[in-house]
Formats: C-alpha cells, sequence, structure tokens
C-alpha cells in the first residue's frame, strides 16, 4: 500500500511541477502581449499624430491659396508639387503603419502558440 502512495504522490508532485510550469509560461505570455500592445498602440498613436499633422498642414496651405499664386500656371505648379509632396508623406506614414501590423502580426501568432502550448 505504501508502494501506492508513493507512487500518488510521486504523481501529484510532478502534476503540481507541470501546472508549475504551464503558469509561469502563461504569465511570460502575458507580459509579452502586453509589451506588444503597448508598442503597437503607441506606434499607431504617432501614426496618427504625423497624418493629423498633414492634414494641419495641407489645412494651412488651403486657408492661404490665394497668397499662394494658384491662379498661375507656375503657381499652380507648385502647389500641384505641394500637395503630391503631402500625399508621399501620409503613403508613407499608411506604409510604416501596415508593415509594423504585419511585423505584430507575427508576433500574434508566436504568442497564442505559448497560449495553446
Amino acid at each position: 500500500m505504501s508502494q501506492q502512495a508513493g507512487q500518488s504522490v510521486a504523481a501529484l508532485r510532478a502534476r503540481q511541477s507541470q501546472l508549475a510550469d504551464q503558469q509561469t509560461a502563461a504569465a511570460e505570455a502575458d507580459r509579452a502581449l502586453a509589451r506588444l500592445l503597448a508598442d503597437v498602440h503607441a506606434a499607431m498613436r504617432r501614426s496618427a499624430r504625423r497624418l493629423d499633422a498633414i492634414a494641419g498642414e495641407i489645412d494651412s496651405a488651403a486657408d492661404r491659396i490665394e497668397h499662394l499664386a494658384a491662379d498661375t500656371p507656375l503657381g499652380l505648379r507648385e502647389l500641384q508639387g505641394y500637395l503630391v509632396a503631402k500625399q508621399r508623406e501620409a503613403a508613407t506614414v499608411v506604409a510604416e503603419a501596415r508593415d509594423l501590423a504585419r511585423e505584430k502580426s507575427v508576433e500574434l501568432q508566436k504568442l497564442r502558440a505559448l497560449y495553446s502550448g
């Protein structure tokens, strides 16, 4: 009977150790997820601020359009060049955000494996 009790105690200890390891892994995954979400949130806020700044610059230029000589061919060309440059800036911000989203999506998939493992 004491042999069965010894085996039961050993099995219980092994199970406790396994559960402790799972808890440690889950806590590490939780910390990694929190860091990832904070990084993504900060990056998206920066992107939004950059886009807001670009929009503000365009709005400011639109408010000054009569002073930009947009009614002349040269002034119109300069305004067009300015707007194209702002469009490129906005496209760069969006492309960087998209690239970051892809990168962080891969990280999330790796974390999913930690939670299900």
